[in-house]
């Protein structure tokens, strides 16, 4: 092992160095930003040549907020920022919720839970994939995550 990795510090003494506390409840995370303004910090076993994990990728900073301040983070739950910040690492505005709420409470999204119910009551109407394409204006391949089921943690009024 390399001395540089010796000397590596412990994950949340480097984590906490990198926060900025702000009047706001938003912890600023200081570090290194992706390119979609999520922090992100070196793993445990570092990045690069000297790097235990020749394939080790750096860890989302709000996540690993979470697992050091609240528990682990459930199985296929992304952490929702109930801020709507993405530099923001402060446990109590992280959430985990399935991938599709995560995206429907986005800035980015134009798809409701009433459009969701729409496409699986058309489903269960016995209507194909494109025509709830054409009918609602989701494509067809996220009205097939939402008529299935396996995106969407909403009730499947009946879908199976």
């Amino acid at each position: 092992m390399s001395s540089k990795l010796q000397r590596r510090e412990p994950l949340q003494k480097r984590f906490e160095k990198k926060i900025r506390k702000d009047p706001s409840g938003c912890w600023f995370w200081i570090g290194a930003l992706n390119g979609a303004d999520y922090g992100i910090i070196a793993p445990p076993g570092g990045l690069g040549k000297t790097a235990i994990n020749k394939h080790a990728r750096p860890l989302l900073a709000h996540r690993v907020s979470y697992e050091l301040y609240v528990g682990s983070i459930p199985t296929g739950c992304y952490i929702d920022h109930l801020c709507r910040q993405p530099s923001c690492v402060n446990p109590q505005h992280l959430e985990p919720v399935p991938p599709v709420q995560n995206c429907l409470r986005g800035s980015r999204t134009k798809w409701s839970d009433t459009k969701v119910s729409e496409c699986r009551r058309f489903r269960t109407e016995g209507r194909t994939l494109f025509e709830i394409q054409d009918i609602t204006g989701i494509p067809h391949q996220t009205v097939w995550t939402y008529v299935s089921g396996s995106r969407r943690r909403i009730p499947l009024a009946g879908v199976r």
